[in-house]
């Protein structure tokens, strides 16, 4: 090959390459002009419910797709409540993933839907939250995201003794632990609702990786005759689950999520397992036990009214929910 066709080849081959990178760079979707969006996720304060670390923004990450063709087209992360994205014009879904791992894998908007969060991926001073909003813009703007916790909140709000016989009280009530059971430990992004497809204790509680959203230790927690309410509130972090019927089968099928307080009545252990109603996201629920009696040798067990009469109460976490006040 001559010098003079080595040099036009080499010439053609380093054109198709700038090609190939302007083709890559150039945005999908409308006709090729960009815009800059400046997309900022409010930050809740609402003293009542949500303390400082619930609603923390540690960081925020935006995923732009065309809402023609489903196809991300940036992905822009920043350790604030405020990203900067450019995109092309014309219809877009902007996704805003809080405290979330990063998800720009997602390369359309189809495989977000079908991609899972797990509660591991939350901590109590980081709780993962999602938005999502179309918008069409033809110019640079700033638009809003709202946000929402993908966990529900249960909170165990008092114990009180109610014994039908004196000599519980001289044996000694002492409270030992609280926890959850049956927690589904995964969701579908921006899904209200569906079928976890792994879970955390199983009819019973095991030691994991999320044992400060899942578990509390009390010490010194005991009743007297004189002193018959605890109402120390234990907080914890669990992922909606749908299911609100209990069969109390010994092998584990998808069931309630259930608020146990395992207690001591002399020297013996009992339970008190409180079968909680459907869970949604960014939802609290309140529960108060009275105990009236021993509790249950299993927390998988149903406990009867004679044992404990059980008030659980359902309100909104930040933002309004239709539920009803008592279950």
């Amino acid at each position: 090959m001559s010098m003079n066709k080595r040099i036009i080849c080499a010439a053609m081959a380093a054109a198709a390459i700038v090609a190939c990178e302007k083709k890559e760079a150039r945005l999908p979707g409308g006709d090729g002009q960009t815009v800059t969006l400046e997309v900022t996720v409010p930050v809740e304060k609402t003293k009542a419910l949500t303390s400082a670390s619930e609603s923390a923004v540690n960081n925020c990450q935006v995923l732009v797709y065309s809402a023609s063709s489903g196809v991300l087209e940036t992905h822009e992360e920043a350790g604030s409540s405020s990203v900067t994205v450019t995109c092309t014009k014309g219809p877009k879904q902007i996704v805003a993933l809080v405290n979330a791992p990063d998800m720009s894998s997602a390369v359309t908007y189809s495989q977000l839907l079908e991609a899972r969060s797990h509660l591991e991926e939350n901590s109590l001073q980081s709780l993962v939250m999602e938005g999502c909003r179309t918008v069409d813009p033809d110019t640079a703007a700033s638009v809003t995201v709202d946000v929402r916790r993908l966990v529900s909140k249960v909170r165990l709000v008092k114990v009180e003794t109610a014994f039908e016989k004196e000599e519980y009280y001289d044996l000694g009530f002492r409270i030992n632990s609280v926890y959850l059971i049956n927690v589904a430990a995964d969701k579908k992004w921006l899904a209200d609702a569906g079928d976890p497809a792994e879970w955390y204790n199983k009819l019973g509680y095991e030691s994991s990786d999320c044992d400060a959203l899942l578990y509390d230790s009390v010490s010194g927690a005991a009743l007297t005759k004189e002193d018959k309410i605890y109402d120390t509130e234990h907080v914890f972090y669990c992922y909606p689950n749908p299911n609100d019927e209990d069969s109390f089968e010994e092998e584990f099928t998808p069931r309630p999520t259930r608020l146990v307080v395992e207690a001591s009545i002399g020297e013996d252990t009992f339970f008190y397992p409180v079968s909680l109603p459907e869970l949604k996201r960014n939802t609290v629920y309140d529960v108060s036990i009275s105990v009236k009696r021993p509790g249950v040798l299993d927390p998988n067990d149903d406990i009867e009214k004679k044992e404990a009469s059980v008030s659980i109460n359902i309100v909104g976490w930040g933002n309004p929910v239709d539920v009803p006040e008592e279950f």
